[in-house]
């Protein structure tokens, strides 16, 4: 059984969520918050397997919870639902952790392959979204791989090159 959380600070989301996810036989939803601070207080208690958190909430946004709770509690999968399709907001849940990001619109098939996913140890991202982030990404590997191919030539010896990495670990 997967134990989901639900976290947004609308309860007619939440209920429509919890609607959408109680008629699947292996899907269980163990809680619900209509806060960050409340998800914070509520995750230790109940436990659940999968985070379903809004990104936009008034006392505590979404990804200041999801930093929160990821540094708590390492290994719980957090998705972010929303309706912001904001490539910032999507960078920034990615490099906090989360592991899924989909878009409230999305059908509840979509959402129960989410979770599912997402609880077997994958990760989801709402397609149309997933060139904004694979476009980010590239661009900073090309910027790493630019700094690297053409940085300053100092000819440093054999030596120091060696001493600079045992500095560096």
């Amino acid at each position: 059984m997967i134990r989901v959380m639900l976290v947004d600070d609308q309860a007619i989301v939440r209920e429509g969520l919890s609607s959408m996810l109680s008629v699947e036989q292996d899907i269980s939803v163990v809680c619900q918050a209509a806060s960050g601070a409340e998800a914070l207080r509520l995750v230790p208690i109940f436990r659940p397997d999968v985070v379903l958190m809004d990104v936009r909430m008034p006392d505590m946004d979404g990804l200041t919870t999801l930093e929160r709770l990821k540094g708590r509690h390492p290994d719980l999968c957090v998705i972010m639902v929303t309706l912001y399709d904001d490539p910032d907001y999507l960078y920034r849940a990615v490099s906090a952790g989360a592991a899924g990001y989909i878009l409230k619109d999305a059908s509840r098939e979509e959402l129960v392959n989410a979770v599912r996913t997402i609880a077997a140890g994958g990760a989801i991202i709402s397609p149309g979204m997933l060139r904004d982030l694979l476009a980010r990404i590239g661009g900073l590997v090309d910027a790493s791989t630019r700094e690297r191919t053409h940085g300053p030539d100092v000819g440093l010896t054999a030596r120091e090159v060696e001493v600079l990495k045992l500095l560096a670990e």
